[in-house]
């Protein structure tokens, strides 16, 4: 009896675990679907040390995720005593308990000032910028030629296999559904680089960034092609981003080096260390002191804005002093993303509510 309970509940985990749910950008600092399984002399005994456990299982993924690689190895390994000031919250939210074994899947949630006073005075700079969403789109080539939607897309599964909660950029796989068909339908695989078919893709999943990532099978190597569009929130116009290609042993290493790629380029360019604050100075347009109250709010409230300095403000706009970490590029993208339209005219920046835009 006691086998078959374990069994349904493994059973349980593992369905629970195989749907595809990615990180999203608003939740950079939030670690879900950490399993822990621990026995001791009571349920209640374990399910402490698990509860525990998960919280640090959570802050070790959460830094794989926000820092660079080559910078790991200069972190301390710290106590649960030393992570459990940084943590907001935790969410159980699966469990199973017989009378010595504890098993779960835990959500765990970080405070980013907390986390700032881990990294200050260190080399070491971690993301505080939401990463642009990505819609992956995962064309294979056989001998009948390309596919996409098809069932049988051994390319599709590779992607869908991949785990969000070790990545710092949200992937998106479409749901393949009747709209997405008549978007793209099967005739229109070998065109599929149209922009038009592509922006309505991005507007029907409000993504930043659109992934084409071509595979050819060849013997026992894979040929890799990859495409990036960037989307432009505002009108969701699309424009090509970047592009590489490589060869690799198999379609699930492919991925990998993919998203390591893209991650690896992404925090490199969004990444400051701590104690080097970037300003950026713009001006705020408003249409009346209702609409600038709202502005100021979502502007003190992002998370990757450290600082908000008002220089001069009058009855339709006003000068601001942006203290941020990262590069002009990426608290642009940032602030694009968090319901603003972001415009330069003659060297002069300037910002407003994206919905009252004309």
């Amino acid at each position: 009896m006691r086998r078959l309970f374990f069994l349904l509940v493994w059973t349980a985990i593992f369905a629970a675990g195989s749907a595809w749910t990615p990180v999203r950008a608003d939740e950079l600092y939030i670690v879900r679907d950490i399993s822990v399984d621990v026995s001791d002399i009571s349920a209640v005994t374990a399910r402490q040390k698990a509860i525990q456990e998960a919280q640090i299982l959570g802050f070790y993924r959460l830094l794989r995720r926000i820092t660079l690689k080559e910078d790991r190895s200069k972190l301390p390994r710290l106590s649960f005593e030393d992570i459990q000031p940084m943590i907001n919250s935790i969410e159980i939210e699966y469990e199973k308990t017989s009378s010595t074994r504890y098993i779960a899947s835990i959500t765990v949630s970080f405070i980013q000032d907390a986390l700032r006073d881990f990294f200050s005075g260190s080399d070491i700079g971690f993301l505080e910028v939401s990463p642009p969403t990505t819609l992956v789109l995962p064309l294979y080539f056989d001998e009948t030629g390309w596919s996409l939607w098809r069932d049988s897309n051994p390319w599709w599964n590779a992607w869908r296999d991949l785990n969000p909660n070790l990545l710092s950029i949200p992937y998106l796989l479409p749901l393949a559904d009747l709209e997405d068909r008549l978007i793209l339908p099967a005739d229109a695989i070998d065109d599929i680089s149209r922009l038009d078919r592509l922006e309505q893709l991005a507007q029907r999943y409000e993504v930043d960034r659109i992934l084409l990532a071509r595979i050819r099978p060849d013997n026992s190597q894979v040929d890799v092609d990859v495409s990036i569009y960037k989307i432009l929130t505002e009108n969701f116009k699309a424009r090509h981003f970047a592009q590489f290609n490589f060869v690799t042993t198999n379609m699930n290493k492919a991925v990998t080096d993919i998203t390591t790629q893209i991650e690896n380029n992404w925090k490199k360019q969004s990444i400051q260390i701590q104690d080097a604050p970037s300003t950026f100075r713009l001006r705020a347009n408003f249409k009346n002191i209702q609409e600038w109250t709202k502005m100021r709010k979502q502007l003190e409230t992002a998370p990757y804005i450290r600082t908000l300095q008002i220089e001069e403000i009058n009855v339709r706009n006003a000068w601001l002093q942006l203290g941020f970490n990262g590069k002009g590029k990426t608290l642009v993208d940032g602030l694009r993303r968090n319901g603003f339209l972001v415009s330069q005219e003659n060297s002069i920046w300037t910002l407003r509510l994206l919905e009252s835009s004309p």
